[in-house]
C-alpha cells in the first residue's frame, strides 16, 4: 500500500452506484472471515487497506473497536463523506501507528497482494498483534506456479501461490489455521463488473494479449485464510 494506486480495484474497493462495495465476495465474505477469526465485541481490530471503509463499518457494527487504515487520502475522504465519524487514518502498512501487541486482530481484504515489500508488512502486522491475535485475509492467489523467468504483468505482480503465501506468513511468525478456496467469488465479481460497469478495465489494466497469456498460466483464484500469531 506504499505504491501509487491508479486503479479502483487496487484499494479493494470500486466506486459505483450500489450500496455494497464491489469486490470479490462482497460483505458476505467479510462476515465469514470475521466469524472464522472470532472477532467480537470490544476487540481492537485493524482494517488494513480499508479503502472506503465498508469492512471497518461492518466490524464496528459487530461491536469491535475497529479502525481503518489506508495510504490513499482520496479513499478515506470518500469514506468520511459516506460514513461520517468512522475512525480512519492515513498511514503506511510498513509502519503501523500502533504499539506492540496492541491489536486483537487484523482484517486485510484485497490489499496484501498489492503492497510493496510484503515481508515487511507481515512482520509489522505481527508486531502490532498480541500473542494469539488473528489475521483474517481474503485476496487473490495463483492456482498455478508463477514463472519467475516470465513474471506476470504489473496487475498480477503481487500474486503468489498458496504454498508461497503460507511460507511468507510463517516467516513473519504466523501459523495458518484455516485456508479456503473461494475462487468462485472472483468469477462472479468479474461477471458483475462487466454487467454493472461495462468492462473489467478497472481490474486488469494491461495489454489484452499479454494479460490473457498470464491469466492462463497462473489461473488466478481467491482465498480466505485465518492465521494466528504464535
Amino acid at each position: 500500500m506504499d505504491c501509487v494506486v491508479e486503479h479502483p480495484y487496487y484499494s479493494g474497493r470500486y466506486n459505483y452506484s450500489g450500496n455494497e462495495p464491489l469486490r470479490p465476495g462482497g460483505l458476505e465474505l467479510t462476515r465469514l472471515a470475521m466469524h472464522y477469526a472470532g472477532f467480537g465485541a470490544g476487540d481492537n481490530i485493524l482494517d488494513l487497506g480499508c479503502g472506503e471503509g465498508a469492512g471497518t463499518q461492518l466490524l464496528r457494527l459487530h461491536g469491535c473497536n475497529a479502525i481503518g487504515l489506508d495510504t490513499l487520502p482520496a479513499s478515506l475522504a470518500a469514506a468520511a463523506e459516506r460514513l461520517p465519524g468512522l475512525p480512519l487514518i492515513v498511514a503506511s502498512a510498513r509502519r503501523l501507528p500502533f504499539a506492540d501487541a496492541s491489536l486483537d486482530g487484523i482484517l486485510a481484504e484485497c490489499s496484501l497482494s498489492l503492497v510493496d515489500r510484503r515481508d515487511e508488512v507481515l512482520t509489522e502486522c505481527n508486531r502490532a498483534l498480541r500473542s494469539g491475535g488473528r489475521f483474517a485475509i481474503t485476496d487473490i492467489f495463483a492456482r498455478n506456479t508463477v514463472s519467475r523467468d516470465q513474471p506476470p504483468p504489473a496487475c498480477l505482480a503481487g500474486m503468489a501461490t498458496q504454498n508461497e503465501i503460507v511460507a511468507e506468513l510463517a516467516g513473519a511468525g504466523f501459523r495458518v489455521e484455516r485456508w479456503e478456496d473461494h475462487s468462485h467469488v472472483l468469477k462472479a465479481f468479474m461477471a458483475r463488473l462487466i454487467f454493472e460497469c461495462d468492462s473489467t478495465d478497472a481490474l486488469w489494466a494491461e495489454d489484452a494479449g499479454t494479460l490473457n497469456t498470464a491469466l492462463k498460466q497462473c489461473r488466478p483464484g481467491y482465498f480466505l485464510l485465518i492465521a494466528v500469531k504464535d
